[in-house]
C-alpha cells in the first residue's frame, strides 16, 4: 500500500481497534543505517524495500550499497505493497546490485480462487505459491497461473500491513524450504513507520506467540526533498507523534 492519505485512511478504518492497543507498538530494536540493519543477528529479516532500503542507503557509497545490500539478501524477505509491475521494478533494481537472491513478496487473492497465493520474485522468475493457512502449508501453483512469465488472473485483493499474516506466511515458506528452524526461528520485522510495521511485528508476535521469536526494529526516517516526498513527510511526522505517545503509555 502506497503511504498515501487515503491508504493510511483506509488502514487506519480496518485497523482501529489494534491502533488502540498500547502493546502493538512496542519497539524492540531501533536502527539508523545500513550497517546496523545488517548487523542485526537473527534468522530472517521481513522489510518493505521503498522505506527500509531506500532510507538506509541515501548517501551510501555505491560499492559498500552494492555489498551490503548482497550481504542482507542472504537473510531477508522483501514484501512488495504495490503493484504487480512495480514488485517487478523493485526485483529488477536489486538483481542490478547483485542480489536477485533476495525475495520480493507480494500476498492476494486472486479472481475465482479461494486461498491466498504468494506471489514471489527471485532469481529473476516469479514463482505462484497456494497458501493453505489450516495446514500452514504451501503448494507450487506456478505451472497453472503463469504463462509467459504473466500472471493469468487478476489480483482481486492485496494483503496489507499490518496484518500479520504477512509475517506468518513468510515464516511458514521458509521453514518449508529449510531456510529457518522448525522450532523457535528468530524474525525480525523492519520498519520506519509505527502503524504499519511496528504494529504488524507486534501483531505477529501474538498471532504467532510461542512458534517464533519476533521482534521489531524500527528504522530511522530520513528527510526526502521532492514535493511528493514533502507529502509523504507530513504523514510521517503524525505516525511518529502517534508512535510516541502509544509508546509512553505501554511503561
Amino acid at each position: 500500500m502506497a503511504y498515501t492519505r487515503d491508504a493510511l485512511l483506509q488502514t487506519a478504518r480496518e485497523n482501529c481497534g489494534n491502533y488502540l492497543k498500547p502493546s502493538n507498538f512496542v519497539v524492540d530494536i531501533q536502527v539508523k543505517s545500513l550497517r546496523e540493519l545488517n548487523n542485526l543477528e537473527c534468522d530472517r529479516l521481513v522489510l518493505d524495500y521503498d522505506h527500509v532500503l531506500s532510507s538506509t542507503t541515501r548517501g551510501v557509497p555505491e560499492d559498500f550499497l552494492s555489498s551490503a545490500i548482497r550481504k542482507l539478501a542472504s537473510k531477508s524477505d522483501v514484501f512488495s505493497l504495490y503493484s504487480l509491475e512495480e514488485m517487478r521494478m523493485v526485483a529488477a533494481h536489486l538483481a542490478r546490485k547483485g542480489a536477485d537472491n533476495m525475495p520480493v513478496n507480494k500476498l492476494v487473492l486472486l479472481d475465482g480462487l479461494d486461498n491466498p497465493y504468494l506471489l514471489r520474485i527471485v532469481d529473476g522468475g516469479m514463482r505462484v505459491w497456494k497458501y493453505n493457512p489450516d495446514r500452514r502449508s504451501f503448494h507450487d501453483s506456478t505451472f497453472g497461473l503463469v504463462q509467459c512469465g504473466e500472471l493469468n488472473h487478476n489480483i482481486r485483493y492485496n494483503f496489507e500491513k499490518p496484518n500479520p499474516l504477512l509475517v506468518q506466511v513468510i515464516t511458514d515458506l521458509n521453514k518449508q524450504q529449510g531456510r529457518l528452524p522448525q522450532k523457535d526461528p528468530h524474525i525480525i520485522v523492519a520498519g520506519d513507520t509505527y502503524l504499519l510495521d511496528m504494529v504488524m511485528g507486534n501483531l505477529a508476535k501474538k498471532l504467532l506467540g510461542e512458534e517464533a521469536t519476533i521482534e521489531s526494529a524500527l528504522v530511522r526516517q530520513f528527510p526526502m526533498t521532492s514535493d511528493i516526498d514533502a507529502r509523504v513527510t507530513s504523514l510521517r511526522k503524525c505516525d511518529s507523534r502517534v508512535g510516541h505517545v502509544m509508546r509512553k503509555l505501554t511503561f
